[in-house]
């Protein structure tokens, strides 16, 4: 995403691109040196350990030791099942969300490279601001003075004193430094050609300095059996390098870094009420009596007791309602920029219309017009979402019926299942394991049998589950039923 939408074309030529039609795994293992790749590779595994131990190790133990609630570690109680219940409703209506998301990491780079003076090299973006830094005629200047520096008229360092003096009035100027260097402007540009660029030049592309000449027979190291490089792209463009370049290009990492965890963390904690407050809610008349009467769990109750500890299936339930919610606002934005688009064509046509026409028929289409804007206008985010939702609801009456069908057949399938299971099969390991501990000294090892041997029922109970459950998809398809899949396709 950042590749194609965000950075500046070139910014990532050192990464390989994953559409690069030239890409030869095979090839290059075979023709480079063994050497050149095991220091890439060592490269690329130090650069995601670091990444891991900073990036989630620093955040999860940190909310583990210093939060005064036990949020972390993540009740996984429902384990796969929630995964693949919410699996496709979520993916049905993650595009809008994906514009949202896209949004902010746009917004997230464009701030950071602002505030590091690096927009022209990562955004392609000229910002006559960012060209060098202000200089304050005093400290109390600096801290008082709320005017800005002309930039059309930058002062060198060295002058600025002088300037001072002769320019009372004035408390700040702006200093350039940096400079201008050649960049490439493509992602697959030719290795070789990469030993031209990064010099510096100047604004229209004049050399500062001369160009260092290299020997071919240097590139030998890295290319001993003289391959031939397939990819010839050699342009570049001028942008500008702020001074201390390595320095910003670590805080640019830091501050993404940051931006990510406070999305990630917004997005979890706003998920885990909203999803939490949904259990709590309907729990008691829908999971609790069920789980209650087959294991005698309490899980209304622990769910009372550690509301502060996550679980996975109130993050999917709250993700699932904040993506409906933005689904329901992308409606609204989409549905206002269509009526706005359409009244500017209805405006048109009437101006073309109207010109062999009286004034008097003029003003009266133009009033119309206006009273159309006017409804558009006051026409609220609820009531544009409820229209839209109703149709949808109108359409897919009949898919909804035999979803609701399905969910009834399926949630009677499994507590039938599970409580021949709870009955037939863990009551009996407990009276087969009270028996061979009458036979045997060592409860533990008579404890660890029954528990292996539970296992491996669940597992095969599970396998035959999946199994019926695909059975009876068939099934559905031969009758010429709609499979959950597709009812819920269909309803999204």
């Amino acid at each position: 995403m950042a590749r194609a939408r965000i950075l500046r074309k070139g910014v990532l030529f050192f990464i390989r691109s994953p559409d690069d039609p030239n890409v030869r795994l095979v090839h290059d293992a075979l023709m480079k040196p063994f050497g050149l790749q095991i220091s890439r590779i060592s490269l690329s595994g130090a650069v995601y350990t670091a990444y891991i131990i900073v990036e989630f190790a620093i955040i999860s133990w940190g909310l583990r030791y210093l939060s005064p609630a036990r949020i972390l570690p993540i009740n996984t109680f429902f384990g796969l099942l929630d995964a693949g219940l919410f699996f496709y409703p979520i993916y049905s209506v993650t595009k809008p969300l994906t514009k949202y998301f896209r949004s902010y990491w746009q917004l997230a780079f464009k701030y950071s490279c602002g505030l590091l003076r690096l927009s022209s090299f990562i955004l392609d973006e000229d910002n006559l601001s960012e060209r060098g830094h202000i200089v304050y005629r005093s400290y109390a200047a600096r801290l008082f003075s709320r005017k800005s520096p002309d930039f059309t008229k930058p002062i060198p360092d060295f002058k600025t004193t002088e300037f001072f003096k002769s320019n009372p009035d004035i408390h700040c100027v702006f200093v350039p430094d940096g400079n201008y260097i050649r960049a490439p402007d493509d992602d697959n540009v030719s290795r070789l050609f990469l030993k031209l660029l990064f010099v510096p030049v100047t604004k229209d592309d004049k050399l500062l300095n001369s160009i260092d000449k290299f020997d071919d027979k240097s590139d030998s190291k890295y290319n001993p059996y003289g391959d031939e490089e397939l990819v010839s792209i050699k342009t570049y463009t001028v942008v500008y390098r702020p001074p201390n370049f390595r320095t910003r290009i670590f805080g640019l990492l830091g501050c993404l870094w940051f931006y990510s965890l406070v999305l990630g963390f917004a997005y979890i904690l706003v998920s885990f009420i909203i999803g939490k407050s949904i259990l709590l809610l309907i729990g008691d008349f829908t999971i609790s009596p069920i789980f209650s009467y087959i294991f005698d769990w309490k899980i209304m109750s622990n769910l009372r007791e550690n509301f502060y500890s996550l679980d996975l299936l109130s993050i999917l339930i709250g993700g699932y309602i904040i993506q409906l919610i933005f689904k329901g606002f992308d409606i609204y934005i989409t549905s206002k920029q269509a009526a706005a688009n359409n009244l500017v064509v209805e405006n048109i046509e009437n101006a073309n219309d109207v010109d062999n026409e009286e004034e008097g028929d003029d003003a009266a289409a133009n009033d119309a017009a206006a009273a159309v804007a006017d409804h558009e206008a006051k026409r609220s985010i609820f009531t544009i979402f409820i229209d839209n939702t109703k149709d949808i609801l109108m359409e897919k009456l009949e898919n909804i019926s035999q979803f609701l069908m399905l969910i009834y057949v399926a949630t009677t399938w499994v507590v039938t299942l599970v409580f021949i299971h709870h009955v037939c099969i863990s009551n009996g390991f407990d009276i087969y394991g009270e028996i061979l501990s009458k036979r045997f000294d060592s409860k533990e090892s008579v404890d660890a049998y029954i528990g292996f041997a539970k296992f491996t029922v669940h597992t095969i109970t599970a396998l035959f589950t999946f199994v019926s459950q695909i059975t009876q998809v068939a099934k559905l398809n031969e009758l010429g039923i709609l499979t959950p899949m597709e009812v819920f396709k269909q309803f999204t």
